[in-house]
């Protein structure tokens, strides 16, 4: 059902028909790993014993940023309602990296002293772009990247490609089966990457031999310092490092 997060499936499973869910989680990762689509299943299976979303649930608002402080306000509103036909009010929001200021210090005071019955799920890449406030005061739960050999078997069961276009797909998305899906459909010609996400592909890559990729590794590191330091131009300096990373 969700590959390669079998051990979350039967966790959050579990935590869920024992009552035993925490008011406020957070799933980050890699985009293209499922933890938004994760997210949705859950506020599902809490309403209606199916994992399978729908937009037809009561119980669950779904809401993406831009979030400003009236977004907010509606989550509070949401939450304080008694649910309906789940035992949580569950809100779900995507890219909480991207919340405003004052939406993030609206909703830690939701986080602080949440409702009894409310729920609040939250996807982001990386759990250190929201508040440090937010940060301890909310469960953490880590999404993954998964092998290349489990997004292979996935790509050929799914879309039925051959060996090579199927390993082709699983290597360049990095262990993040979304992102190999839309490199296959050919929605995108290159994945959109910060200059973060690509710094830490190209050192996944280095990091196969280290010894002989030392040098390397130290220029580009050195690369990264000066690219943020003098805000350069991001696609121009992208395609120096893969020229100076792998020049033959």
């Amino acid at each position: 059902m969700f590959l390669g997060q079998d051990f979350l499936f039967k966790r959050f499973k579990e935590l869920a028909d024992t009552n035993k869910l925490g008011s406020a989680y957070l799933f980050f990762g890699e985009s293209g790993l499922g933890k938004f689509s994760f997210a949705k299943s859950l506020a599902a299976y809490l309403e209606t014993g199916d994992w399978n979303f729908t937009a037809s649930l009561i119980d669950c608002l779904i809401l993406m940023p831009p979030l400003g402080i009236d977004e907010a306000r509606k989550v509070k509103n949401f939450l304080w309602q008694k649910p309906f036909r789940s035992p949580r009010r569950t809100v779900v929001i995507g890219r909480a990296e991207n919340l405003t200021p004052e939406a993030q210090n609206a909703l830690l005071k939701i986080i602080e002293e949440p409702p009894r019955s409310s729920l609040i799920l939250l996807t982001a890449s990386e759990s250190s772009l929201l508040a440090p406030t937010i940060n301890s005061r909310i469960n953490k739960i880590y999404f993954p990247r998964l092998q290349t050999k489990l997004i292979v078997d996935f790509l050929q069961n799914e879309f039925n490609l051959n060996p090579g276009k199927a390993k082709t797909a699983a290597e360049r998305s990095f262990g993040c089966p979304g992102r190999a899906v839309e490199i296959i459909k050919k929605k995108e010609k290159e994945p959109e990457e910060s200059l973060e996400q690509f710094i830490e592909n190209q050192l996944l890559l280095l990091r196969s031999d280290l010894k002989r990729n030392s040098a390397k590794l130290a220029w580009l590191l050195d690369r990264y310092v000066l690219i943020k330091r003098h805000n350069l131009n991001m696609p121009l300096q992208k395609k120096a490092i893969v020229n100076f990373l792998w020049k033959k």
